[in-house]
């Protein structure tokens, strides 16, 4: 399917761009690109089964009933994108300076989960 490919890519690369934003120190940046990383292939895996949201919100719900619910993914799994929703809200809408480079290595570290999960879910090598 290539919707779910092009947002596997997606997924892939704002993983990438986490990754060099926290090795620069860019917190709030580093957050807000591995939240991304997590929504695209939350959105590649809802792709899969003809779901198109259209709000962050709506892709959670989603990903969350389609597969959290019946077991495909862990409630952890899911916990870890909705904490990664609220730091992102904070880092791209709020209160920036508080946030941490430790927020920032865990929420990276979440996304590099939540991607290599996906990827596997879909069939691809994580």
């Amino acid at each position: 399917m290539p919707e779910a490919e092009d947002r596997v890519r997606a997924a892939e690369e704002a993983l990438r761009a986490s990754h060099l934003l926290l090795d620069n120190g860019l917190w709030s940046d580093a957050i807000s690109r591995a939240y991304y990383a997590m929504v695209y292939a939350a959105r590649a895996l809802l792709a899969t089964k003809g779901l198109e949201p259209t709000t962050h919100r709506g892709t959670v719900h989603l990903f969350g009933r389609e597969f959290v619910r019946p077991g495909t993914f862990s409630v952890e799994v899911a916990k870890s994108l909705t904490a990664a929703m609220a730091l992102r809200d904070r880092a791209d809408y709020g209160m920036r300076e508080d946030l941490t480079e430790r927020d920032a290595r865990r929420t990276v570290e979440a996304a590099q989960e939540f991607v290599a999960a996906a990827k596997q879910a879909l069939g691809r090598a994580p």
